[in-house]
């Protein structure tokens, strides 16, 4: 694991996933870690949309999407801002809301790089 994934990405969530796939074979971590990052880019477009509208209701579903996912991968300041806007939106905080767009979309693109640092070979 780079340098930078060990500060995105807190390796305890990984040894988690590893216990589940001990020799590797089935490539469990890989295999997750792709899946997210997946997803992580497929979210960054739809929070831009969210951002841009600004649409609360798409930005808080996304949250919720990422939030647990994030966690299960280590990702915690990521899942920490996802559960803030989440919280923000079911509470209709729009204005607390639409300023942590930014550093949530800022967030994921760190994440995304740490993920795609660690799929290497």
């Amino acid at each position: 694991m780079g340098e930078t994934a060990g500060l995105v990405i807190d390796p305890r969530a990984l040894r988690q996933l590893q216990a589940l796939d001990p020799d590797g074979r089935r490539n469990l971590i890989p295999r997750v870690l792709q899946a997210y990052s997946d997803s992580l880019a497929a979210h960054a477009l739809q929070l831009e949309g969210a951002r841009i509208g600004p649409d609360l209701e798409l930005a808080g579903r996304i949250a919720h999407t990422l939030k647990s996912s994030s966690e299960r991968v280590g990702a915690q300041a990521l899942s920490q801002l996802c559960a803030e806007l989440e919280r923000l939106t079911q509470a209709r905080d729009a204005a607390a809301a639409v300023l942590l767009l930014q550093p949530l979309a800022e967030e994921i693109r760190r994440v995304r790089a740490a993920v795609r640092a660690m799929l290497l070979p």
